[in-house]
């Protein structure tokens, strides 16, 4: 069973790392592991349910926008070419994480393996300092993007991290790359979240606990979320946060190593 202290602690660490380039899925991961804790499958869906609130919330405006041309069926306009590319992206996602979907479990597990997710996470946003692109968001970046989005799904590998470095590296218009990216994690986050809750026998946790770790992740990813898009525009934007993701691989890898 989760405590409140818990709660509010993964809540505070998926509100951070879901949306700031450095993997939720990894930092949850090891906390869990570090702390022994055994987190119900309901209580880490929740906390992302409590990001993708935030996300929505800060991008309402956008969302509107987005579903009214959907609902139109409108996909000549500026935001219907948006809306087509995000189903690109989330189809290109669906099919590396069909073909990771095995792999999953016992990546989680592994401390290797999330040491490993967070160099190659650590590599994307170094690369993304290379470039610095003017192009609109087309078709093949969105697929492209999709693919990134779908490694993701391993431990220590972070979403916003690796599509945001995607688009970047390809040559798309910073605040484009990042629009994109929050607004692909919105279907992404739904559409994963409902699969897993299929799959969920049973219910024990604390409704308490349970609300308060989705309201501190909504409130901490909304902080989050509005420090991102000022450090993406700094000088070396995301790649920041390379050096981080790099010393907290070594120190994971090294840990495996010396045990």
């Amino acid at each position: 069973m989760v405590t409140l202290t818990e709660a509010i602690l993964l809540g505070v660490i998926q509100g951070l790392t879901e949306w700031l380039p450095v993997s939720s899925s990894g930092h949850l991961a090891v906390t869990q592991q570090l702390l022994h804790l055994e987190v119900p499958v309901i209580f880490d869906l929740c906390l992302h349910v409590g990001t993708l609130i935030s996300v929505t919330y800060l991008l309402r405006t956008e969302v509107t926008q987005l579903v009214k041309a959907l609902a139109r069926g409108d996909f000549k306009s500026r935001e219907g070419v948006f809306v087509v590319n995000i189903l690109l992206g989330g189809l290109s996602t669906a099919l590396i994480a069909l073909l990771l979907h095995n792999v999953i479990t016992a990546a989680f597990t592994s401390l290797l393996v999330i040491g490993a997710g967070f160099a190659g996470t650590g590599l994307f946003l170094f690369l993304s300092k290379t470039r610095r692109g003017t192009a609109d968001l087309a078709p093949h970046h969105a697929l492209l993007i999709g693919l990134a989005q779908g490694i993701a799904i391993l431990p220590g590998v972070s979403r916003s991290g690796v599509t945001i470095s995607t688009g970047l590296i390809l040559g798309v218009d910073r605040d484009t790359a990042v629009k994109y990216s929050f607004l692909l994690s919105i279907p992404t986050i739904l559409v994963a979240t409902m699969l897993d809750l299929r799959d969920i026998q049973t219910y024990q946790v604390d409704i308490v606990s349970l609300l308060v770790g989705v309201g501190v992740s909504a409130i901490v990813g909304y902080v989050s979320l509005k420090a991102l898009t000022k450090i993406v525009h700094k000088r070396n934007g995301v790649s920041l946060f390379a050096p981080y993701c790099w010393a907290l691989s070594a120190l994971l890898i090294g840990t495996v190593m010396a045990s």
